[in-house]
């Protein structure tokens, strides 16, 4: 395809991502879970030397960080100085996290994941060894009863996953707008209730629940609209839903992002002040542009202002150039 896009599934889950790229073929090639999802067309014949590799956090083009961190556990980053075949690329993703198979000979690792954990870290980073744990389908059970060293075994009995799926993981809106946080229940049971929560708060929302579901269903989406947020509704969300059979079963968290805006600068001489987002982040910027083709900025460099959504302040503190 033209462009690349990995969907991303549910938390407490890990996953696979390669990008390959040759220096004969100009390609990027986009891998997730062992698939190819796409290629694209690179003019550059060979990376320049230097640079910054950043895990964890997204850079600007002009080296600020964008501020929006990795929520979430990363092993395994290796750099090779090959292209990786398809095959290749299917090995890595099918063995264990614990094997070490990126580091076979023909591999040519350039630089390695023990490599990066001997690098700085800023931000709230831990170390952790844990067991990798694989979500399991549904599964069918016998009951064997013994009764005077008689048995009877049971018919099958299946104990059937109920699935909740959140539309959205992060949600980012400015303060005194409305959010709407969403979710998808898979089941073929009646929910009874429905509910809302604010993890840091502890507050509960009740959520009405979609009329004439009959009396079996196997989808249902559960939503709530916020309205007028401030900074204290920021946080963790979850639904929790309740079935007539007494079951509980809760979503995967959301995250609700409460962005604060700046205030508008003053409009310099002869230009057009235009507010833009900021690709890649929750920024947004002021740019000015020259009122007329003949003009130009009396200063190149003073010809934006970006917003951190997080504080409500600039970035930085210069004044935007007028046009002469």
């Amino acid at each position: 395809s033209s462009g690349i896009n990995a969907e991303y599934g549910q938390f407490e889950v890990w996953y696979h991502q390669c990008v390959t790229w040759s220096n004969v073929s100009r390609k990027l090639r986009m891998y997730f879970n062992g698939q190819l999802m796409g290629t694209k067309d690179e003019l550059l014949s060979r990376f320049p030397s230097g640079g910054l590799l950043v895990l964890g956090n997204c850079v600007l083009n002009w080296g600020e960080h964008c501020d929006v961190p990795f929520s979430g556990q990363l092993t395994k980053v290796n750099i090779f100085a090959k292209e990786l075949t398809p095959s290749e690329v299917r090995e890595i993703w099918t063995s264990s996290t614990e094997t070490d198979v990126e580091n076979k000979q023909d591999l040519k690792i350039q630089i390695s994941w023990n490599d990066l954990l001997k690098e700085n870290r800023n931000g709230s980073i831990v170390e952790s060894v844990e067991e990798v744990q694989v979500k399991e389908a549904a599964t069918d059970y016998r009951a064997i009863i013994t009764i005077e060293k008689k048995q009877q075994v049971t018919a099958p009995i299946s104990a059937r996953k109920l699935d909740i799926v959140t539309e959205s993981k992060m949600v980012s809106v400015f303060e005194n707008f409305s959010a709407k946080l969403s979710a998808t229940i898979f089941v073929d049971v009646v929910p009874s209730s429905g509910e809302l929560i604010h993890k840091e708060s502890g507050k509960t929302v009740t959520v009405t629940l979609p009329a004439n579901q009959g009396s079996t269903v196997t989808s249902l989406t559960l939503s709530h609209q916020l309205n007028n947020v401030i900074a204290l509704d920021s946080g963790h969300y979850f639904f929790r839903v309740t079935f007539v059979d007494g079951s509980i079963v809760t979503s995967d968290e959301m995250v609700l992002r409460v962005k604060q805006q700046c205030r508008p600068p003053a409009t310099p001489p002869n230009t057009v002040l235009i507010q833009e987002d900021v690709p890649g982040s929750d920024y947004y910027q002021y740019k000015v542009y020259c009122q007329e083709e003949n003009q130009v900025f009396l200063f190149e460099r003073e010809t934006r202002l970006i917003c951190n959504t997080t504080t409500g302040s600039y970035t930085s503190r210069h004044s935007l150039t007028p046009c002469s």
